[in-house]
């Protein structure tokens, strides 16, 4: 491996934690798609979602469910917001043996 720049999505400010639960994404259009969160960090999330409808640029909303209450969520506006929860989610998928 070289000193290449990584792709951009890889070039994430804070550490990514593997993750998997459950997030919204809302199109432009007003659609709402349910949507798997793969990994998460204060600057980013890997969001698995069935559309066709969103392409690279588009805008979308992000709910994000990592409270520990299943039923609150976090708009992802700015996921710096959220570094205590984030770091909770963390520490709770470790706990349970997910790094």
């Amino acid at each position: 491996m070289g000193d290449t720049a990584p792709p951009p999505s890889d070039r994430r400010i804070g550490e990514r934690y593997l993750a998997c639960f459950p997030a919204s994404l809302e199109r432009s259009d007003g659609e709402q798609r349910p949507s798997i969160i793969r990994d998460l960090s204060e600057s980013g999330a890997l969001l698995l979602v069935r559309t066709t409808k969103v392409a690279v640029g588009d805008e979308v909303r992000l709910q994000l469910y990592i409270a520990d209450d299943a039923s609150t969520f976090r708009p992802a506006t700015a996921l710096t917001m959220y570094a205590d929860e984030i770091r909770l989610f963390r520490e709770r998928a470790e706990r349970l043996g997910l790094k």
